[in-house]
């Protein structure tokens, strides 16, 4: 366990950015009711059987969207209620899924005037420049993303930030995911990481970000990590970490599903990655106790107009302690 309950309660008691109210909902907080892991193969019709009892729409409006993010809107539709009429287990679903190729999604036409990345990492670098790094330095700003994939939101967000190709950089382990095979062409300065250690000169990097793959790491793990974060980041740096903020059981069901579904649509087989979810506070106090403080977050929108998700993502900014 990366903290204790007693650190938790403390920390969230001492937490001035949260109201009275605030701090009895984090520290009432229970998990663990109904959840059951992937090898239940049964976590969608838990889900739902949870979401009819509770009696509540919008969670099975979620669980609604989750599917339609991967799949054809009226394909969605009659394999939900299929799922809820026959009770299927999780892995026919998936399989089932996989056989359907052509009512997977090839491309989200929401008809917005910016793609969901572009939004998300243009707001984050209007943030970042705004309070915490001078934006007339850019050409000088030097970033690092660790866990990249295929680079692609690596480039994209060094782009965003108005920085030389030669600056950004991304680091991952050799077989993670579908992206194995793309480590050779990379869009960006791109070098393996091995027994988590970052292989980069001290004070190098302005910014440093870790997107959506925390929850892969575990306690050990992340120590290792983190350290070698505050050795490589500079003293005035940010770091910019996007997680799902998972409060309840039925957002850790959420996020599993997902992962399942990203799993047998895009590698052919089931999800075995480990996971461990934060909510924001939790990985505050995390950070808190590594030598980094909370400068600025948010719930993560894609659009202006349309700002439900399914999965509860969140951005944080994390700056170096004195």
């Amino acid at each position: 366990m990366a903290y204790t309950v007693k650190e938790l309660t403390k920390f969230v008691n001492d937490n001035i950015y949260l109201t009275e109210c605030q701090k009895k909902e984090f520290l009432n907080i229970k998990m663990n009711i109904f959840y059951v892991d992937q090898k239940s193969n049964s976590q969608i019709i838990t889900y739902i059987d949870n979401s009819n009892e509770s009696k509540s729409f919008g969670r099975m409006i979620r669980l609604y969207m989750l599917f339609n993010h991967f799949l054809d809107f009226d394909f969605t539709e009659k394999l939900m209620f299929s799922i809820r009429k026959n009770r299927y287990p999780d892995d026919k679903i998936y399989k089932y899924i996989l056989k359907h190729p052509e009512n997977h999604k090839k491309k989200h036409n929401d008809k917005n005037v910016c793609s969901l990345y572009v939004y998300i990492f243009e707001n984050i670098a209007l943030k970042i420049y705004l309070k915490h790094l001078p934006k007339e330095n850019a050409s000088n700003i030097k970033y690092l993303d660790i866990a990249c994939g295929n680079g692609f939101k690596t480039k994209l967000f060094g782009e965003k930030l108005e920085l030389r190709k030669g600056n950004v950089f991304g680091t991952d382990i050799e077989e993670w995911g579908p992206y194995v095979k793309e480590k050779k062409n990379m869009p960006i300065n791109f070098k393996l990481m091995k027994d988590n250690i970052l292989d980069f000169p001290d004070n190098e990097f302005d910014i440093i970000s870790i997107f959506l793959s925390l929850h892969h790491i575990n306690d050990q793990d992340m120590q290792i990590i983190l350290n070698e974060i505050k050795r490589v980041i500079t003293e005035n740096g940010v770091l910019v970490i996007i997680e799902h903020n998972v409060l309840n059981d039925y957002d850790h069901l959420i996020v599993d599903i997902e992962h399942s579904m990203n799993s047998y649509i895009y590698e052919k087989r089931a999800d075995e990655s480990y996971s461990r979810y934060f909510n924001w506070i939790e990985l505050d106090l995390v950070m808190d106790k590594h030598g980094f403080y909370w400068a600025a977050g948010n719930q993560l929108t894609g659009y202006v107009g349309f700002d439900v998700r399914y999965d509860n993502p969140y951005y944080t900014i994390y700056k170096l302690k004195n």
